[in-house]
């Protein structure tokens, strides 16, 4: 048998709605999905939880005239090869999770371009220790020398 349909008048949890409304089930704390959302921006804007903003290509251009770089042309800070804007990440030396706060996480020297094969490479281990392994990888360009065979 279906359950039984229960009838409860409440008032809107919203506290800038407080409008009467009928429950049909007994779990509705809102009147309406309006009112619902309108309390949860509410909650966030006490919280001064901001979303929005501009999208990942403004802030990592600002970002990179801020460090002095162009934005056409930039080395991976691991790999050193030249990866476009549209192809490459922001990589924290010190992993966000291990920052308390927002500022720490934004700090420019705890920031680095780097390309996704090594980002997904360093994964955890810790800046140092993947630069250092890195750079060992990285073979040095020699410079041009005409072949003289004698």
């Amino acid at each position: 048998m279906p359950k039984a349909v229960v009838r409860i008048e409440k008032v809107c949890s919203n506290e800038k709605c407080k409008k009467l409304f009928v429950d049909q089930w007994g779990t509705q704390k809102f009147c309406t999905q309006k009112c619902r959302e309108k309390h949860r921006w509410n909650q966030r804007s006490k919280r001064q939880d901001k979303r929005g903003g501009y999208n990942r290509r403004i802030y990592i251009t600002l970002w990179m005239k801020a460090m002095g770089l162009e934005a056409d042309s930039v080395p991976c800070h691991y790999c050193e090869t030249s990866v476009s804007l549209d192809d490459f990440v922001i990589d924290h030396k010190v992993p966000s999770s291990e920052l308390k706060t927002r500022e720490a996480k934004q700090e420019i020297e705890n920031l680095v371009i780097s390309c996704k094969s090594c980002n997904a490479q360093k994964g955890v281990l810790p800046y140092d220790m993947f630069y250092t392994w890195k750079q060992s990888q990285v073979k040095p360009q020699e410079p041009d020398t005409p072949n003289t065979a004698s």
